[in-house]
């Protein structure tokens, strides 16, 4: 009806208004990226209802399984991935994890880069954050195999170093730490600082 079009229109309006206004506020107060770059992580409509029904489907799997073919507690696993697996869908919980480890590392920042999420511009389905330059380290193999053999070699190592000292600081310093650490997830920037991506896990 038209009363209901003009109540989305204007609660779209609000909405726009209220990230308007979370954007000024993040550049006066200094905590949008100073080149204006950001990353956006949108959530699916209906993600977790998806993704809560097929893990009720594997449960009913996993229980047949160990009964009839497996001796072994399956159902414990898929409870657990149930449990650790819908931390993946709270970006609030994301963004407070990632400032958070962000801020432990910022004194070796040169090194090691953490992204931070924009205030204001955060909610359980939406987090917008710093941009981080760089390619996956799964690409990082194809773009220096043109190098030398010793080049090739430092680059490695150099890179190596910076994820284990990252890690070594996250584990052993603060205790808590990015949980999904694929390499999709580390980024090599030029001079072989790293990015590291995802904390929907930690």
């Amino acid at each position: 009806s038209g009363r209901a079009a003009g109540a989305a229109a204007a609660g779209s309006a609000r909405g726009a208004g209220a990230a308007a206004a979370a954007v000024l506020n993040a550049v006066a107060t200094g905590s949008a990226p100073k080149d204006g770059l950001v990353a956006v992580k949108i959530q699916y409509p209906d993600a977790l209802n998806k993704m809560t029904l097929d893990l009720q489907n594997i449960r009913v799997l996993a229980a047949f399984l160990s009964k009839t073919e497996l001796k072994f507690d399956l159902l414990s696993a898929v409870d657990e991935l149930n449990k650790q697996i819908r931390l993946e869908f709270d970006f609030e919980r994301e963004a407070r994890v990632m400032d958070t480890i962000a801020h432990h590392l910022r004194h070796v920042r040169a090194r090691i880069h953490v992204p931070r999420s924009v205030p204001g511009l955060v909610n359980r389905r939406l987090l917008i954050m710093h941009f981080l330059p760089g390619m996956p380290l799964t690409e990082a193999g194809s773009r220096i195999k043109d190098l030398s053999e010793f080049k090739r070699r430092m680059a490695k190592q150099r890179i190596l170093t910076r994820v284990s000292e990252a890690y070594g600081r996250m584990i052993f310093g603060e205790g808590l730490f990015q949980a999904d650490g694929h390499p999709g997830n580390i980024l090599v920037s030029p001079g072989g600082r790293i990015g590291l991506l995802d904390y929907g896990q930690s």
